[in-house]
């Protein structure tokens, strides 16, 4: 596997990444917008419109949210949405709903707002450390997945968006970390423990189908283009790729695409873009072939936190550091 690096590139972008046709297209940053709020751990959910931004401030605090337009510019001032001292923020949108998780200690308190405007209203609050998406649906029925120190646990919610008791939990060693996506008419979760890899596919509320494997598969995320399933997690040695339909996607086959940490993952023209830290600290930010090889375009800057969110038909970072949030837009040319 060959991991091509790229300077960053500043000017117009010629064509939305599925549409790059000649050669072999390498990513490059067209675009670059912002805010100028601070944050610290941060979440993004897109929207028909956009996108909302939410996250609490360095070492924590409330749940802040910001709304920007599909060209990645702020729409409104940024608010606070939910008071309390949290350290994590996640956020996903689901039909009409911007639904946000406030992560403090082991506890999710969720959050919910019509196309992210404020205000939010209290969905639940849940036992366990919610994903960077904190509902998805599957089987039609919107649902929530948290880890803790009993495994994976899986919550229900009505069309109100009002919290069931769950119906299915997956029992293992403690974990930490876990990342949803929804695959069709179902959906999948990955989590780890300090020696292997767990994924379920989530028929519904009630049901599903666990697979583990031998590995960690440290700060999973996960993504589908409709078909396939792509998950990157952490190991010690680098960032690692997994990707197959849900029913055969397996961590332990795995191969390395970088060095770094923070891995982020995205669906976009059919294909993945990933970013992720790599050893300098730097923000990595490309596209993913059919053959699986990842170029990548390095990003100014050490960030406290990023995401990697497809907003108006375009990847973007979104990369918070002491001045404020940038935006980068990635293209290929």
């Amino acid at each position: 596997m060959r991991l091509v690096a790229l300077a960053v590139a500043l000017g117009g972008c010629l064509t939305p990444p599925s549409l790059a046709v000649s050669g072999e297209p390498v990513p490059v940053v067209c675009e670059t917008t912002g805010s100028a709020v601070l944050a610290g751990e941060l979440g993004v959910a897109p929207t028909f419109d956009g996108a909302t931004l939410v996250w609490v401030p360095p070492g924590g605090g409330a749940l802040h949210s910001q709304r920007f337009s599909r060209e990645a510019r702020p729409v409104s001032a940024a608010v606070v949405v939910w008071p309390g001292a949290f350290q994590h923020a996640v956020v996903a949108t689901v039909d009409d709903q911007v639904v946000a998780g406030a992560v403090a200690g082991d506890v999710t308190v969720m959050v919910s707002a019509p196309l992210g405007i404020a205000p939010f209203r209290e969905l639940a609050i849940l036992g366990g450390l919610a994903g960077p998406s904190p509902m998805v649906v599957a089987g039609g029925q919107r649902v929530s997945t948290t880890v803790s120190y009993g495994g994976l646990l899986v919550n229900g919610f009505d069309d109100k968006l009002g919290v069931h008791t769950s119906e299915l939990a997956v029992l293992t060693t403690p974990s930490l970390e876990v990342a949803a996506t929804a695959v069709g008419p179902h959906a999948i979760a990955a989590w780890s423990t300090d020696d292997a890899c767990y994924t379920e596919r989530i028929f519904g509320v009630g049901s599903g189908a666990t697979a583990v494997e031998a590995g960690p598969c440290h700060a999973p995320r996960i993504a589908s283009n409709g078909s396939d399933v792509a998950l990157v997690f952490e190991r010690p040695d680098g960032i690692y790729l997994a990707r197959g339909t849900a029913d055969a996607l397996h961590p332990a086959s795995a191969i390395r695409i970088a060095a770094g940490s923070a891995p982020r993952i995205v669906a976009s023209g059919g294909g993945f873009w990933v970013s992720y830290l790599d050893e300098t600290g730097t923000i990595a930010a490309g596209s993913i072939g059919a053959d699986l090889e990842l170029r990548t375009v390095a990003l100014a800057g050490a960030p406290i936190s990023h995401e990697l969110a497809v907003v108006g038909d375009l990847p973007r970072v979104f990369a918070a550091d002491q001045r404020g949030i940038t935006i980068s837009t990635l293209c290929l040319e």
